[in-house]
């Protein structure tokens, strides 16, 4: 599936902390791992795994909340992620890392942080977006 976009959504972790989101990405791909059993002509057969969506949040972060960089990698929380159409993808996400390596805050920031999804996302409405991938390897 090719990434999809929005400029709008928050975080919520389970701190409390909400961050408000400017910019998202997310993707979707599958495992593909080859069969233990051949086919009728001799050839491994690819056998599909299990789904992964993941992507990008961008926000600005601001050193008034009293939490560090390192206080946002690392957890979980419920993203929101709004779609220009105006559709909403909510996912239970798990904040893999950020575009900073500095952990000191001087002042407010933007930071782009990577996530991967904890759980099957919703769309809101239901069905207003296909999250799928596709079979092939």
């Amino acid at each position: 599936m090719a990434a999809i976009h929005g400029f709008d959504g928050n975080v919520t972790f389970a701190n409390g902390y909400t961050t408000n989101v400017k910019a998202w990405t997310a993707a979707v791909s599958r495992d593909t791992e080859e069969a233990l059993a051949w086919d009728g002509d001799g050839w491994f057969r690819a056998v599909h795994g299990g789904k992964h969506l993941g992507g990008t949040y961008t926000c600005n972060v601001d050193d008034s909340t009293g939490y560090s960089i390192s206080d946002m990698v690392d957890v979980t929380g419920a993203a929101v992620f709004r779609h220009t159409s105006g559709w909403q993808l909510r996912v239970t996400i798990a904040v893999t890392g950020s575009d900073t390596g500095a952990d000191i805050m001087t002042g407010p920031q933007e930071i782009t942080f990577n996530w991967i999804a904890n759980g099957k996302p919703v769309t809101d409405p239901p069905g207003s977006a296909s999250i799928t991938v596709s079979n092939a390897p």
